[in-house]
């Protein structure tokens, strides 16, 4: 016998309104500090990273040259490769410059 395939199967949505996945892991909109949280490098500047906080909706993030390595460095670009994914701590919050 064969089974009905409507009951099983889901519809696919017609149109996709956004794109891009949003998804964000935690309730809080913004992370606490010494928070481990994956992040992906996005863009590296002569003393900082620019990176995307993946847990919270890609969220934008900074990480300074100085963090990254203890080492005395002309180019933060040697240190990262861009796409990458990590786990980072976040050491700072500011959360004026995170609402729009």
């Amino acid at each position: 016998m064969e089974k009905e395939d409507s009951d099983n199967e889901r519809e696919a949505p017609s149109e996709c309104k956004n794109p891009k996945f949003q998804c964000r892991f935690y309730e809080s909109e913004f992370p606490e500090n010494n928070e481990v949280v994956m992040v992906r490098y996005k863009d590296a500047q002569e003393h900082n990273v620019k990176v995307e906080l993946l847990e919270y909706n890609n969220m934008e993030g900074m990480i300074l040259a100085s963090e990254l390595t203890r080492k005395r460095t002309s180019q933060v670009s040697k240190h990262i490769r861009i796409g990458r994914k990590e786990p980072a701590m976040i050491l700072k919050v500011d959360t004026t410059k995170g609402k729009q």
